[in-house]
């Protein structure tokens, strides 16, 4: 074993006797270990072709994986910390890359579906979209019925054309924010349900 093997064994067990520590110990060397890789994250960039963004997920979630199994025990050295960070991250980094490609692939098939609609002769056309309409417009019924009677009210008044104001009025809420506020989370619970 040379002496430059050696040395980074050192750095490696000095930085898992400190992430297993307790209390200010334990973050310092948790920051100094997400500072001692952070050039991995170009890497996914370059490599795997993700955004900055997608890599500094896949860094920070490899990360808290190996803190994780360092805290677990679960990494028994058999490999340097860097290499099993390594890996962790590549892992991270297909996942993201398949996240994307999922999401690509959800886009496409709506676009298949549109491309489909414009082959049709006109009166097939409109036939098929009233059936998508109609099934969206039964499914969405369906979804707010799973909400609140407060949020159905606010959505079905909002969907008339209503403004935040003018609901807060009818519905004696104290302010239009607060409208808006409930009016945002039952969007965005109905969007959670409808999957988009």
């Amino acid at each position: 074993m040379n002496s430059l093997s050696t040395s980074k064994r050192l750095v490696d067990e000095q930085l898992i006797t400190g992430i297993q520590a307790d209390g200010p110990k334990q973050t310092f060397f948790e920051s100094l270990l997400f500072k001692r890789y952070y050039y991995l994250i170009k890497i996914g960039m370059r490599k795997h072709r993700l955004s900055q963004d997608a890599s500094q997920s896949a860094y920070s979630d490899a990360l808290l994986a190996v803190i994780r199994q360092v805290h677990a025990g679960c990494f028994t050295g058999r490999s340097t910390l860097k290499t099993y960070i390594y890996r962790i991250f590549t892992y991270k980094c297909i996942d993201q890359v398949r996240t994307r490609l999922t999401y690509r692939h959800h886009i496409n098939q709506t676009s298949q579906i549109d491309a489909t609609l414009l082959s049709l002769p006109d009166n097939g056309r409109s036939a098929l979209e009233q059936l998508m309409t109609k099934y969206d417009v039964d499914r969405l019924q369906r979804l707010l019925q799973g909400l609140n009677a407060k949020s159905q009210a606010i959505l079905q008044a909002w969907g008339e054309g209503y403004s935040d104001q003018e609901i807060a009025r009818q519905l004696g809420y104290r302010s239009a924010e607060v409208v808006k506020a409930t009016r945002l989370r039952s969007i965005k619970r109905l969007r959670e349900r409808y999957d988009l």
